[in-house]
């Protein structure tokens, strides 16, 4: 009886390592090196450590009080749009929809702009947005390979927040956290 149990529970793991290794593999694209080990490594800055130092960039910065004109306006949110160096159509459907609706709006992305190492160049074209009412919140995705520095260059910021109004009538407060390890944190 005993090795049966044991015969089991072999036939079991090797199951769980091949399951494993295929969602890993359906990880990696084209144009990007998949980085086991990166995947399961700390991915750099720990979450208070980032938080400090977007909360030291915040206090460079002034308060973001968005006026949308109206009572009524339109949040267009994306997430897990994994843009790759070849691969960024969802990326690229989200900007069109946005540009092409009518004003007052604003714009939420809300984690896992890429998908792998270095691909944050693909998402240029989201940068276009960001005079027109763009907010961004980090994915774990953004910060596999420990990629923070390269997020913090171009979006400056992980934890923030942000209101509208109507002229002086206060409409709704947003706050961004960053959850990209899975966790707030204690300082958050």
């Amino acid at each position: 009886m005993m090795k049966k149990n044991i015969s089991l529970y072999a036939l079991n793991e090797a199951v769980l390592v091949l399951c494993s290794l295929f969602m890993l593999a359906g990880c990696a694209s084209d144009d990007t090196t998949l980085d086991i080990a990166g995947m399961f490594s700390p991915n750099g800055e720990p979450v208070n450590t980032r938080f400090d130092q977007s909360i030291a960039y915040n206090a460079t910065q002034p308060e973001i009080h968005l006026d949308m004109g109206s009572d009524n306006y339109t949040v267009y949110a994306c997430s897990d749009s994994h843009a790759t160096r070849q691969a960024h159509k969802n990326l690229d459907y989200f900007i069109e929809q946005y540009n092409a609706a009518p004003e007052p709006k604003l714009a939420l992305h809300l984690g896992d702009l890429i998908d792998a190492q270095k691909n944050f160049a693909c998402a240029d074209s989201i940068l276009n947005l960001a005079n027109s009412h763009l907010f961004i919140a980090v994915g774990n995705h953004d910060l596999y390979f420990k990629q923070w520095s390269i997020y913090r260059d171009y979006f400056k910021t992980a934890t923030y927040w942000f209101d509208t109004n109507n002229g002086g009538k206060k409409l709704d407060l947003f706050i961004c956290l960053d959850s990209g390890d899975g966790t707030l944190g204690a300082k958050q």
